[in-house]
């Protein structure tokens, strides 16, 4: 997952279990899914371009393994009636 790219992500228990600096060490390549819609950070959403140079300069301050990303090109629908955080 994209969010796996900042700092912040290794600092607490990962409940989906990926570890950027121990997937970097075992493939060649690391292909992040940077979607903007997926962020709670309304500046994402807007800024769809910043949200993939910040994330990719995070991963490279971490790991030498070239970084190829995943881009979102598409809206995503929250269903009526919930929010983004309980989506």
């Amino acid at each position: 997952f994209g969010r796996v790219l900042w700092d912040w992500n290794k600092k607490r228990i990962d409940p989906i279990g990926q570890s950027l600096e121990e997937m970097a060490a075992c493939i060649d390549l690391i292909s992040p899914m940077l979607y903007p819609s997926h962020y709670v950070e309304q500046y994402y959403k807007d800024n769809p371009c910043q949200l993939v140079m910040d994330a990719l300069s995070a991963g490279k301050d971490r790991v030498s393994t070239p970084l190829r990303p995943f881009l979102q090109v598409f809206d995503r629908a929250i269903p009526y009636g919930m929010s983004l955080e309980t989506y």
